[in-house]
């Protein structure tokens, strides 16, 4: 999979047979760099080989995107906390996507709830350094940010990563 940072707020995640588009208002999937599907409502979807599923956890809706085998979770603004009975509800996540403007505290522990092997921060208002500073984890800056399942490491610690804008 490959991602990419394409504004302030959205991602390119690119798989082997699909493209999905993240944006606050909703998702587009493309396959052969054709619109097949726009997402904006919870329920379960299967678009080019990629699996997605979108919850409804409190007032947040959450999405889930199965691409090349790694499950990706794109939180959106999650400023009023997570439980454990919404983490289960997500299930095994390998990377999460989420907005840490709104309040950077309530983001990190979010985060550490879900233990995902990576964090893709954005923000609408605030410069993602003030998340950083709150967090405490790993960060690494990065031009490209291609991943694989099998560079996943089982017992390796939450990194964040930053990505230049397209």
């Amino acid at each position: 999979m490959d991602v990419q940072l394409v504004g302030k707020t959205s991602f390119k995640l690119k798989g082997r047979t699909a493209t999905v588009l993240t944006d606050t208002s909703g998702f587009k999937v493309e396959v052969d760099k054709q619109v097949k599907m726009e997402i904006g409502e919870p329920g379960e979807y299967e678009v080019g080989g990629i699996s997605i599923i979108g919850l409804l956890l409190g007032s947040n809706k959450v999405f889930v995107f199965e691409i090349d085998g790694l499950r990706v979770a794109y939180l959106g603004d999650f400023s009023e906390g997570i439980t454990d009975e919404k983490v289960s509800q997500l299930g095994s996540i390998d990377v999460v996507i989420i907005n840490v403007g709104e309040s950077p505290k309530e983001s990190v522990k979010v985060i550490g709830g879900i233990d995902p092997y990576f964090v893709l921060p954005f923000t609408q208002k605030e410069p993602v350094e003030t998340f950083l500073a709150e967090s405490g984890m790993t960060v690494e800056k990065m031009d490209k940010f291609l991943l694989k399942r099998e560079d996943i490491l089982e017992d390796q610690s939450t990194k964040i990563i930053l990505l230049p804008q397209k």
